[in-house]
């Protein structure tokens, strides 16, 4: 279960274009819209999905940020990408179908 808050406006385009850099070529020709605004909400992290994939490191646990772009192949489902908040750094992927 993902427990979700909001988060500033100028804190998510931020955050977005933190996800976005992280993706491959690859996934950045999956995207649906790449001038869209990508569903970006604060995660819990004791509450992530089993197909969440955390990396190793600190992390600030209450500044993660789960940002999801709509794919266009909807038989893997969108890609998320998890950053945190405070170290503007890609933390986690959720891992697709």
């Amino acid at each position: 279960m993902f427990i979700f808050t909001g988060c500033n406006v100028d804190d998510n385009s931020e955050l977005q274009d933190i996800a976005f850099t992280s993706l491959s070529e690859k996934e950045k020709a999956e995207l649906v819209n790449k001038n869209d605004s990508a569903k970006i909400e604060k995660v819990d992290l004791d509450a992530l999905p089993n197909n969440a994939k955390i990396f190793f490191g600190k992390h600030n646990e209450d500044e993660i940020y789960s940002v999801t772009f709509e794919s266009k192949n909807q038989d893997l489902g969108n890609i998320t990408i998890f950053v945190d908040g405070s170290s503007k750094e890609t933390i986690g992927t959720l891992i697709r179908k």
